[in-house]
C-alpha cells in the first residue's frame, strides 16, 4: 500500500462514500463506518455522523479515526457493510431499516 501526502485548498472528491476506520475500547476492535458526509476545507475535514453511531462513540471517547477515501472498485463490499451496525444492540429505527449486527 502507498499513500501520498497532498496539500490543497479544499478537496471535492466526487465520490458519495468515505470509510472511517475508529477503536471501539469497550469491545477492543475497530469499527469500519461507511459515510456519505464528508469534505474537506484547507486542512480541516468535516465529517457528519449521528450521534447515536457507534463511529460517534468511538469518536467521542478516543479523538481518534482514520478517514480512508475508496476507489470506485470497492462499492459492493462497501455496500455488503452499509447495513449494519456496530452497536451490541441495534437501535429499534435500525432495525426497521434491517440493518443488522456486524459479527
Amino acid at each position: 500500500m502507498s499513500h501520498q501526502q497532498i496539500k490543497l485548498n479544499s478537496l471535492y472528491y466526487g465520490f458519495p462514500v468515505a470509510l472511517i476506520s475508529s477503536w471501539n475500547q469497550t469491545e477492543k476492535s475497530t469499527n469500519i463506518t461507511p459515510i456519505s458526509s464528508v469534505w474537506s476545507l484547507n486542512d480541516q475535514v468535516v465529517i457528519g455522523l449521528g450521534t447515536n453511531s457507534q463511529a460517534f462513540q468511538n469518536l467521542f471517547e478516543t479523538r481518534e479515526a482514520i478517514l480512508n477515501i475508496p476507489d470506485k472498485s470497492l462499492w459492493r463490499q462497501i455496500e455488503k457493510i452499509s447495513n449494519t451496525t456496530g452497536k451490541e444492540k441495534v437501535p429499534n429505527y435500525k432495525k426497521r431499516k434491517r440493518i443488522f449486527l456486524l459479527s
